[in-house]
């Protein structure tokens, strides 16, 4: 997996999380940035490629009151400037794809009470 994989798989995934909590954030060609309140430990702005210029733009963009952060996803930012002081440090890893090999596992519907019935009883046991 390449760092800009991993990097847009983390901003669709934000967004999908606040999404699903009422508000989604905005896509931009360098950012993802959700203004609003974010779910816990999530940011307000993902930097989706490394540009200093864009990322000031965005903290600009998000007038909050209150705290909030942004995710500098290729750890090259100096964002001391604008008032961030760092939380941690990461690294994206990564693996090469591996083809799937089939389960064996099948799937079928529930169709009737009786069957969810049992089902549960199985599933509690």
């Amino acid at each position: 997996m390449q760092v800009e994989e991993a990097v847009e798989s983390n901003a669709r995934w934000c967004d999908l999380m606040c999404g699903v909590h009422g508000s989604a954030g905005v896509f931009h060609d360098t950012a993802w940035v959700h203004p609003g309140e974010v779910p816990p430990f999530h940011s307000n702005i993902i930097m989706r490629r490394h540009d200093e210029i864009a990322a000031a733009a965005h903290i600009a963009s998000v007038r909050r009151l209150g705290p909030w952060s942004i995710k500098d996803s290729f750890g090259r930012l100096d964002l001391g400037p604008a008032g961030f002081d760092v939380l941690f440090e990461a690294n994206w890893i990564g693996a090469r794809r591996r083809a799937c090999r089939p389960s064996g596992i099948r799937w079928t519907a529930i169709k009737s009470d009786r069957d969810l019935a049992m089902w549960e009883c199985c599933w509690a046991s």
